[in-house]
């Protein structure tokens, strides 16, 4: 696969978790729904822009775990659900998990659009890590 072909693929799924505004939200009444739904969407399209990515390195194995990541907090959800806690310690667990998973695609997306020199908003970028470099 070529180096165009690949960034074509990262600018795909920049262009698409543009538009999942639960990435940029705090947390506010609803947000619990939109998360349980904004996930399993977002790992469909992770994985079929895994499976558009034909060599086994960059961007392919980056784009696995951006879903072994959407996958984790599934399975996490769905632990949480079945602790038949009250509404409000469901959606702080829920936003807790959610916040980690933007950490991981944040991060996985940094390394993608840094390699394949694509340029993200500054609203996609806010989920980039804060390194410090001493």
């Amino acid at each position: 696969m070529s180096d165009d072909n690949k960034k074509m693929i990262v600018e795909g799924l920049v262009e698409y978790l543009e538009g999942i505004n639960v990435f940029y939200e705090r947390y506010r009444p609803g947000f619990a729904e939109d998360v349980e739904k904004a996930v399993p969407e977002l790992l469909k399209k992770v994985e079929d822009f895994f499976n558009k990515s034909s060599d086994p390195g960059d961007p392919r194995m980056t784009l696995g775990l951006m879903a072994a990541s959407c996958a984790k907090f599934l399975v996490r959800k769905a632990e949480t659900s079945d602790m038949k806690k009250n509404q409000y310690d469901y959606e702080m667990d829920l936003y807790l998990a959610f916040g980690e998973l933007r950490g991981m695609i944040g991060f996985y997306l940094k390394l993608l659009t840094y390699t394949y020199e694509v340029e993200v908003s500054e609203k996609l970028a806010a989920i980039y890590p804060n390194i410090v470099n001493d």
